[in-house]
């Protein structure tokens, strides 16, 4: 099975079961629940919630205590593209091929669905994940929150809405992405992973290949982009496309190189890497 299919099954079996847990919102009132649901169910490519399950995979951890994480990761991904889409951010009115959020339910309950979408999977992950040891789970919600946090994927945000003409260097640029996409992306693993067994180096590993997909994953992005959105700090703006290119592909070896320890039980992980770095859109 190529990479291509076998994220399309997951990302199928991963909406299933999300799908099945959009009741949570069911009491909300309306418009409010809408919008809670709206986003969330858009179909996306899902790479966190996949990181997780495969990292669990690699851990031993069964299916049924990860898939609760992988949810609450995608709730946390989400409201940081709810909040992101607002005016007061990138003001950007479309998002999966979709209105955003703000456009159909307005901006408060907007920046509601997003602040649920934070909230929740903290309650997610409060509740026990059958056989894993409530010390495993306080750690794995401490890594959650410090993700997030004001040290973590906020502080990416604060970053990026405050570039000044003296940011444009690398340690900026790069310091921010890592804040604001990189550390989700290596969070996605280690709780994945934390919901089995498996030991220090080993964490250390995938955190190591999560830091290096995610800086390439941006960089990708930012070439996508390239030129249009020449005016924002971006890596092709920074360094131009062709060193930007050479910078994804160290990047990329080094996640890789991050991996070697698990073998082949880490086969998808390094296919996921070369399809993310090899994407067209």
């Amino acid at each position: 099975m190529n990479i291509s299919t076998l994220l399309a099954a997951e990302r199928e079996a991963f909406n299933v079961y999300l799908a099945d847990r959009l009741h949570r919102f069911d009491e909300l009132s309306e418009p409010f629940r809408q919008a809670c649901c709206y986003s969330l169910a858009l179909d996306g490519k899902r790479i966190r919630p996949i990181l997780a399950l495969w990292a669990g995979d690699l851990a031993g951890a069964p299916r049924e205590r990860v898939l609760p994480i992988a949810l609450a990761l995608e709730c946390i991904h989400t409201a940081s593209l709810i909040h992101d889409d607002l005016p007061a951010m990138d003001d950007d009115v479309e998002r999966r091929g979709k209105p955003t959020n703000h456009v159909v339910f307005g901006e408060a309950n907007a920046i509601l669905a997003g602040d649920a979408l934070i909230v929740e999977p903290f309650a997610l992950l409060a509740d026990p994940l059958p056989g894993l040891d409530p010390r495993q789970q306080l750690r794995i919600l401490k890594e959650l929150a410090e993700t997030i946090g004001p040290r973590g994927l906020l502080d990416g945000q604060a970053m990026d809405l405050n570039v000044r003409p003296e940011d444009y260097h690398q340690t900026y640029l790069e310091t921010m992405h890592h804040k604001k996409t990189g550390l989700l992306i290596r969070c996605s693993l280690l709780l994945g992973a934390l919901a089995g067994d498996l030991e220090e180096d080993g964490l250390v590993g995938l955190a190591r290949y999560g830091e290096g997909i995610g800086l390439a994953f941006q960089i990708r992005d930012d070439l996508l982009d390239w030129p249009e959105e020449g005016d924002k700090l971006t890596f092709p703006a920074l360094y131009g496309p062709d060193r930007a290119k050479a910078l994804a592909e160290h990047c990329l070896e080094d996640a890789l190189a991050a991996l070697d320890r698990f073998g082949e039980r880490a086969s998808r992980l390094k296919a996921l890497a070369h399809y993310l770095n090899a994407r067209t859109h």
